[in-house]
């Protein structure tokens, strides 16, 4: 049916809605309580979609801290089996980076490096957790820790007190590596001058300290 026109509705388009809104008669929807609502609906949305992700994020941990738990006892009970093997210990130790407190996680650390002084692989893997771990980190205590490498890692019969372990071939290499390190690190937390230094000195006691030597000892004393 046709539309009557009128004062509100000239050309007779508008449907009678319409042409009673023009006339002030309608009810219009008010547009701050349109946006209102969309925004209610919107937070509850919101709220339901982070509910849920949180639950499936809470879920996800707890399934990845249970999967470490047991490679955790699996490693701990092969320990357990093969107590000289390198190797499983720092298995275990990785395992145990996510499930242990910083301060236990160090002190297990270094009662392993007490108890395989000698060995040069644990040593390059104690200094580079000591270099990462920034719970525990400053640059004072990773230096300390590299003085305390060659002094325990060429402990055979240069260090009689600990007989118990014998060097390991390789030694002096892998201690070549770690010096190599350390001044890496030093270059990277600032201390060029530092790291510049140990070279040259180094390079000195290695081309020099034999005419050294020669020239502090008289020839009937050595």
């Amino acid at each position: 049916a046709r539309v009557p026109t009128s004062s509100a509705n000239p050309l007779g388009v508008y449907d009678a809605g319409t042409a009673l809104w023009a006339q002030g008669k309608g009810k219009q929807e008010q547009p701050d309580d349109q946006n209102q609502a969309e925004d209610q609906r919107d937070q509850q949305s919101a709220a339901a979609f982070g509910e849920g992700e949180s639950d499936s994020a809470e879920g996800r941990r707890a399934s990845y801290r249970a999967v470490l738990e047991k490679k955790l006892s699996v490693a701990e009970r092969a320990v357990a089996s093969n107590p000289t093997c390198v190797p499983l210990h720092l298995e275990r130790l990785r395992l145990c980076r996510e499930l242990w407190e910083p301060a236990a996680l160090a002190k297990e650390w270094k009662k392993l490096v007490f108890l395989h002084p000698n060995n040069g692989t644990l040593w390059r893997e104690y200094l580079l957790f000591t270099q990462s771990h920034f719970s525990t980190f400053t640059v004072s205590r990773v230096n300390a820790a590299y003085g305390k490498c060659p002094e325990h890692a060429q402990c055979g019969a240069r260090r009689p007190v600990l007989v118990s372990h014998l060097a390991i071939p390789g030694t002096e290499e892998e201690m070549l590596d770690l010096f190599i390190q350390q001044c890496h690190f030093l270059r990277q937390c600032g201390h060029s001058e530092k790291a510049v230094s140990l070279f040259q000195a180094l390079m000195d006691f290695t081309f020099l300290s034999s005419l050294i030597v020669s020239e502090a000892c008289p020839p009937g004393s050595r």
